[in-house]
């Protein structure tokens, strides 16, 4: 996968940095779910892809942006996968999933924590690291940051899968294609609403469009309107949104 171009530098010595991206450069991602994916993803790419979302939001959605960006979005966003170095990877569609996460997301912050004790010198920066990592992973609902971190990781999903991983080509039914458009509207629904709660107006109404321009990727990738309108709608009806706990 050709790599983006990003204005972000990690506040992080070189040394430490190529260390971390050559690790995420070794991780490939879609290896244990139902679906592989066509064109290879690594760790790397998708990182890297997530963080040049989040600089591109600045232009097409910039009062999201304006609420949502601060010195800690794109670090979490660096950092956000650096437990799943090692292989421990889990796709959202490897049968038993519910099951298996909770086990391989202990593990996950097990192995950060081990990987940012042993080659993170900076005290200061560990310490930093950590908090960001534990930040992500406990998502309180008000919290904006980790919630809109959480949204771009998973839209970002959405729109590799919608292309390479279960674009109509590879989903040949129709109740393949159903299923995955249910799938990823509520990927989401774990984010959207209480993002959408700590937002003012303006900001909310660049979120739904964001979040629906995941759902508009499996239209550009082959499925019907009619298979995908029916999320776009609910996605929409903020009506029916509420707060709660989500990881």
């Amino acid at each position: 996968m050709a790599e983006r171009l990003i204005n972000y530098t990690p506040p992080i010595p070189e040394d430490l940095a190529q260390l971390h991206d050559d690790s995420l450069a070794g991780e490939l991602r879609w290896q244990n779910g139902m679906q592989s994916a066509s064109q290879p993803e690594t760790l790397k790419d998708h990182v890297v892809d997530s963080i040049y979302i989040h600089e591109q939001n600045e232009k097409i959605y910039p009062a999201l942006f304006k609420e949502v960006d601060s010195p800690d979005t794109s670090d979490m966003i660096y950092i956000h996968d650096t437990g799943e170095i090692g292989g421990l990877d889990l796709s959202h569609s490897v049968p038993d999933y519910d099951k298996l996460r909770a086990e391989i997301k202990r593990r996950e912050r097990i192995n950060f924590w081990k990987i940012n004790r042993k080659y993170n010198e900076d005290p200061g920066l560990r310490k930093r690291a950590w908090n960001l990592y534990e930040r992500y992973n406990r998502c309180s609902p008000n919290d904006r940051i980790a919630n809109y971190v959480h949204l771009v990781d998973k839209i970002q999903a959405v729109k590799y899968g919608a292309k390479f991983v279960y674009a109509r080509r590879q989903l040949r039914t129709k109740a393949a294609r159903q299923q995955q458009a249910n799938h990823c509207y509520k990927l989401l629904m774990k984010f959207v609403p209480n993002l959408h709660f700590n937002l003012e107006e303006d900001a909310q109404s660049d979120l739904l469009d964001f979040a629906d321009s995941a759902l508009l990727a499996l239209i550009e990738n082959g499925y019907s309107e009619k298979e995908v309108d029916s999320y776009r709608k609910k996605l929409r009806d903020v009506t029916n949104y509420s707060q709660e706990e989500v990881v």
